[in-house]
């Protein structure tokens, strides 16, 4: 850890282990390793000091698995990070969802949330009035667990132009779309490629929300094209059929949604950022892809 010191690294990963380990230490000493991390990156789960603001003073990006644990031997009062622009954040109780609402980030512009144990709405709405103010990006949600968001979510995220989000309890047909004036413009896919209810119903979601201008999915072309080639040139329409497959791509969800989206003169597109016709132009592969396209991808994320 004392090369960390010497080496002023801005960027750190670290294991939850190690992380641990050094919060055991003398807060100047740890000061002195820490002092100008601006990204830090904690794997698995972490004990939460009040002091991380004083032993990171210039942290921009925090990433950490937060468990009941985190705050047994930490101090619950709130904590003030005054540069954090980027939070990567699993929790697995509500409660502790809860606790993180009460930290002070007013410059907070993008946001990854996940919880283990599925939203609970009311914990949920107060934190994103505490903390939603000030974000443009905001993914929220986990692999196969349904969320439940609220009625007034819009007002609480009123500059996100990026919301990734997984699959709704109660679906997007319950969930009331922005007003004409918020800047929401993309809506990414929190699930994996072989999840495909989420797809089936953002068709209707780009038919009601009139100013999304992009729907980003996380499938990829090259691993569907023939089938996509098919579809294409049957001239298939929009079809109503229902979908059962819980564990492998449905293509044909993916060719109504592109379909429906160029109807609408919405992007469609694939993990890497790609609708069907650049995929077909060849203007870029996954194997060349433009370095700033990847950054404005990551800002996003």
């Amino acid at each position: 850890m004392s090369s960390i010191g010497r080496l002023r690294a801005k960027i750190l990963v670290l294991p939850g282990s190690e992380w641990n380990a050094l919060m055991a230490k003398p807060a100047v000493a740890v000061t002195e390793l820490l002092g100008e991390v601006r990204s830090l990156v904690i794997e698995s789960f972490v004990s939460i000091p009040k002091e991380i603001p004083i032993i990171c003073p210039n942290i921009t990006l925090l990433a950490l698995h937060v468990t009941n644990f985190s705050w047994e031997k930490s101090a619950i009062e709130p904590v003030t990070l005054p540069d954090l622009s980027t939070l990567q954040i699993v929790v697995d109780r509500e409660e502790d969802l809860q606790k993180i609402g009460r930290w002070k980030m007013p410059s907070l512009k993008y946001l990854e949330l996940r919880m283990s144990s599925g939203f609970g709405e009311i914990s949920f709405a107060d934190f994103l009035q505490e903390v939603g103010k000030g974000l443009i990006s905001l993914q929220i949600g986990d692999t196969g667990k349904s969320i439940t968001l609220f009625d007034g979510i819009w007002s609480a995220l009123p500059k996100v132009r990026y919301f990734g989000v997984s699959t709704l309890s109660d679906g997007f047909d319950m969930l009331p779309s922005p007003p004409q004036d918020h800047p929401l413009r993309t809506i990414s896919n929190r699930e994996p490629p072989d999840y495909n209810f989420w797809r089936r119903e953002i068709i209707d979601v780009v038919d009601k929300w009139t100013r999304i201008e992009c729907i980003s999915d996380t499938h990829s072309w090259e691993d569907m094209d023939q089938e996509i080639l098919k579809l294409e040139r049957s001239e298939n329409q929009v079809s109503e059929h229902y979908c059962k497959s819980d564990n492998s791509v449905c293509h044909q969800c993916i060719y109504d949604g592109n379909t429906r989206c160029e109807e609408r003169n919405v992007r469609y597109e694939d993990a890497f950022g790609r609708t069907w016709a650049e995929y077909k132009q060849g203007k870029w592969s996954v194997h060349s892809y433009p370095l700033s396209h990847i950054t404005h991808r990551v800002q996003a994320l």
